[in-house]
């Protein structure tokens, strides 16, 4: 089982890392387009926006795969990660400035990926362990704890609409 958490994650990452690195090229694409570049530019112009589309619409791939090796909650489990190399390519390709914020926050992105990746592992010798099926939820604790989430996001966005902070 831990070859086929090992090939969700795997499937997972190559799905984030494409998905927000074809995120970035199409918006440097459109950056682009929108100035007045030399003629040797223009021609880049179409075939990096193209790229980046052909690139996100291939994601279901990795999907498949991944979904067909593991769990979604393993395959979706490393979905932060690739903000982190859209940063990185923000940073360097499209010559955004990088706050100490956002540094930190890579930092707990990362932290968190570990933290649900252990958290999964282990979930995954448990269920074995006991032989439970992970197909079985206990609906009434999940809904109560949906209403509690959805009530602090409530909180957090009429908390963002009376301030000039911006929580989402």
């Amino acid at each position: 089982m831990a070859g086929n958490i090992f090939l969700g994650i795997l499937f997972g990452l190559f799905n984030t890392i494409q998905l927000h690195l074809a995120k970035g090229m199409e918006r440097y694409g459109i950056d682009i387009f929108s100035r007045d570049k030399s003629l040797k530019e223009k021609g880049k112009k179409p075939l990096i926006y193209v790229i980046g589309v052909i690139l996100n619409y291939t994601l279901f791939i990795y999907q498949i795969l991944g979904n067909a090796f593991s769990t979604a909650t393993v395959f979706s489990s490393v979905f932060g990660i690739g903000v982190i190399i859209l940063m990185i390519f923000s940073k360097y390709v499209l010559k955004e400035k990088i706050q100490k914020i956002e540094y930190i926050g890579a930092i707990l992105i990362i932290i968190g990926t570990i933290v649900v990746g252990y958290t999964l592992f282990e979930l995954e010798i448990y269920y074995q362990d006991i032989g439970l099926n992970q197909s079985n939820i206990n609906w009434v604790n999940f809904i109560i704890v949906m209403i509690i989430f959805s009530g602090i996001f409530i909180v957090f966005l009429f908390f963002s609409a009376k301030t000039t902070i911006a929580v989402s």
